[in-house]
């Protein structure tokens, strides 16, 4: 492999048996362990064996081998890597056509943002300025704004709390994309409460847009109804006591149990068909009552076929 300074060098090749917990997978450079580090990165997953070198110097340049162990054996792979120093490399250009073309592109593309730059020729102007808002304790809060010119390269965009800069964290974070602002809070606190401004500056003046953020804190809520009667009938949908079960009141059996309807059902069948047998009995009810099944005088099991 052959690769210029600087740039990544990639070695693989592919290992059986693949679900072996006792392989061991070793690289190393010129006969010497290679040494793991922020450069070197290994992979060996499911008979897949790489190394990535991220960024190569000329003394990397060698004989690359992987062994590959187990219990039974090992197995040896290498190749070589050459790595030409920046200084070997070639400055001149082999095309004089080509290089002339690319100058004359860049040159155009240099013209082009000097004349953007040029056009850029007001100051900040809020479009649509930020609404005052008021959440409770621990709600996200969120404030946005239009702003112009769109294209200015230049126009810093800042954000203060009480005339005090904002600093970005993990909780709040700021936007500005293509002529739109934003400040998000993931959650807020009462001592968030205050006046939030947004200040746009660039070469030719600056412009202001601000808003109040009121946080109500757990303490001030109003946790009493104002609606007495939708109370009540919330409170009689939740009440749950009507649907509790009744318990049914002690049955006291004062008879011996006795068949109201006889024994019915078909007397002939061909095979595979379903058969039907019902009768009556009292007294009901009767927790204790228990009932049984006879075939040929012998008691029925229940199974899959009966039931």
């Amino acid at each position: 492999m052959n690769i210029k300074e600087g740039q990544r060098a990639h070695f693989e090749c592919r290992l059986i048996p693949v679900s072996d917990p006792t392989m061991k997978v070793e690289w190393f450079h010129n006969n010497k362990p290679l040494k793991s580090g922020s450069r070197f990165t290994e992979t060996n997953n499911f008979g897949f064996v790489a190394l990535d070198v991220l960024y190569c110097y000329p003394e990397d340049s060698g004989t690359y081998t992987c062994r590959a162990r187990n219990a039974v054996g090992e197995a040896i792979t290498s190749t070589t890597l050459s790595v030409q120093s920046k200084q070997a490399i070639s400055l001149e250009t082999q095309h004089e056509a080509a290089l002339s073309r690319l100058n004359q592109l860049e040159s155009s593309r240099i013209q082009r943002s000097e004349t953007q730059d040029e056009i850029i020729n007001q100051a900040p102007v809020f479009t649509q300025p930020m609404r005052d808002i008021r959440v409770a304790e621990n709600q996200a809060a969120h404030f946005e704004a239009r702003l112009i010119p769109v294209g200015d390269s230049k126009l810093r965009v800042e954000w203060l709390r009480n005339g005090v800069p904002i600093q970005a964290s993990n909780r709040i974070t700021t936007m500005h994309d293509f002529g739109y602002v934003a400040l998000n809070m993931k959650y807020v606190n009462p001592e968030d409460s205050g006046t939030y401004t947004c200040r746009a500056i660039n070469e030719l003046g600056q412009a202001t847009t601000s808003a109040t953020l009121d946080v109500a804190s757990k303490a001030s809520l109003l946790l009493e109804t104002q609606h007495h009667g939708a109370m009540e009938k919330i409170q009689y949908l939740e009440d749950t006591s009507k649907y509790k079960r009744r318990e049914d009141e002690e049955v006291v059996v004062t008879q011996a149990p006795r068949f109201t309807t006889q024994l019915n059902g078909p007397t002939q069948l061909a095979e595979g068909q379903s058969a039907h047998y019902e009768c009556r009995i009292e007294p009901y009810p009767d927790p204790n009552l228990k009932v049984e099944w006879f075939h040929n005088g012998k008691p029925l099991q229940t199974g899959m076929e009966l039931s």
